[in-house]
């Protein structure tokens, strides 16, 4: 079962926040939306709210995680992370193949 949703969440103000501004989909907060970026710098971007909001950018051969302040995972959300992880991972390594 798959721990990643693709699905683009609604669009939703910021008040007097800066356009760009990551506001998650608070029924959804802990749930781990994913965007796939190709180009010359092919990537899977994992955004998940847990504590603070956290950006995993996941490539092939890398993973890099930045977030807004301190993040706390209970074990089955630490758990959940590291399948999100390899999830995008395997759909990067099936597109080199390609």
């Amino acid at each position: 079962m798959s721990v990643l949703r693709w699905d683009k969440p609604g669009k939703v103000t910021a008040g007097r926040a800066p356009p760009g501004v990551y506001i998650p989909d608070m029924p959804d907060a802990r749930s781990f939306r994913a965007r796939k970026v190709g180009g010359r710098d092919p990537r899977i971007e994992i955004r998940v709210t847990v504590g603070s909001q956290v950006l995993i950018m996941v490539r092939p051969e890398t993973v890099r995680i930045s977030m807004n302040g301190p993040a706390e995972l209970d074990t089955q959300n630490w758990m959940r992370l590291i399948q999100a992880v390899w999830e995008a991972k395997d759909i990067l390594w099936e597109d080199q193949k390609a």
